[in-house]
């Protein structure tokens, strides 16, 4: 799926509210290329980049068994 496809039911706005990373990254989940990616999960695993695919498939929570949450901290995911 493409990146401009990928829609978030909680965050509709993901593209606009500063919470991704552009720039050439290798996601921790499924280990492909992206240029726009969310950099952190809560997890015990190390990750410093998840691709909107892994986030919104379910892959990288259910993977690294964490969760991920916006910045401003409302507690609430993707």
């Amino acid at each position: 799926m493409n990146d401009d496809e990928i829609y978030f039911k909680y965050s509709p706005n993901i593209r606009d509210i500063d919470v991704l990373e552009a720039g050439d990254g290798i996601c921790n989940c499924c280990e492909e290329s992206v240029s726009l990616y969310y950099p952190t999960m809560y997890c015990v695993a190390d990750i410093h980049c998840l691709c909107l695919s892994c986030i919104a498939s379910g892959a990288a929570a259910a993977k690294f068994e964490g969760r991920i949450y916006t910045r401003c901290g409302n507690g609430q995911g993707f």
